[in-house]
């Protein structure tokens, strides 16, 4: 996680950067683009995901505020293989992508918080792939809750909010199933009183008793 002072240095560098608006739905990066800028989300969520030939989404990962991407692909000089998408109406600074790596080339503190992060992304992949793996869909979408009630989650008097409009279908995207089977397992969460499903919002009511039920 970037410290105060850490993310200081990287608002510094993307400061003089200019900055672009972009509506919810607007697509960043196709796949195959060369990766000439770098992107730093000053405000809103960009969702990055895949589509497989059958034609099925998947996300990969949603980018917060005070992230940069494809920073990876840019410093591995790999092709790019994905969508990079505003989840929300957003607002990002816009750099060349080689002033973003000669700028962490220099700056070593920027770039290790960058390598936790990265490691943070991939610990948090694996908790995902895992949950892919079982045949239980209501162990698939309860992962996927208790992951983004760690990431995105604000505490509230109802519960912890999940700071992300999702609706079913995106939902389904991040877990590999139909959207009538994610529709139904919300249900089953929600009459239990795990959960509250309204506008495509999210609040896990008790996080820790759900964490137990789905240990369970």
């Amino acid at each position: 996680m970037y410290t105060l002072k850490n993310m200081k240095q990287v608002k510094q560098f993307f400061a003089s950067a200019p900055e672009k608006s972009f509506r919810k739905g607007s697509i960043l990066l196709n796949p195959e683009d060369k990766i000439k800028n770098i992107y730093y989300l000053t405000q809103g969520n960009v969702k990055q995901y895949v589509v497989s030939k059958g034609g099925e989404e998947l996300t990969v990962h949603i980018f917060r505020p005070g992230a940069f991407f494809p920073i990876m692909l840019a410093m591995r000089n790999a092709p790019n293989r994905f969508y990079f998408t505003a989840l929300t109406d957003i607002k990002v600074k816009i750099s060349p992508s080689n002033k973003v790596l000669e700028f962490l080339k220099k700056e070593q503190v920027p770039l290790y918080d960058l390598a936790v992060r990265f490691a943070q992304g991939i610990d948090g992949l694996t908790v995902r792939l895992e949950s892919l793996l079982s045949e239980s869909a209501a162990s698939r979408i309860s992962s996927l809750l208790l992951y983004l009630s760690d990431k995105f989650g604000k505490t509230s008097p109802e519960g912890t909010k999940i700071d992300l409009s999702l609706s079913q279908q995106e939902i389904a995207g991040w877990v590999g199933l139909e959207r009538e089977t994610v529709s139904r397992q919300m249900k089953v969460l929600s009459d239990e009183g795990l959960i509250s499903y309204k506008k495509q919002k999210i609040t896990v009511i008790d996080v820790k008793k759900f964490a137990k039920q789905f240990s369970n």
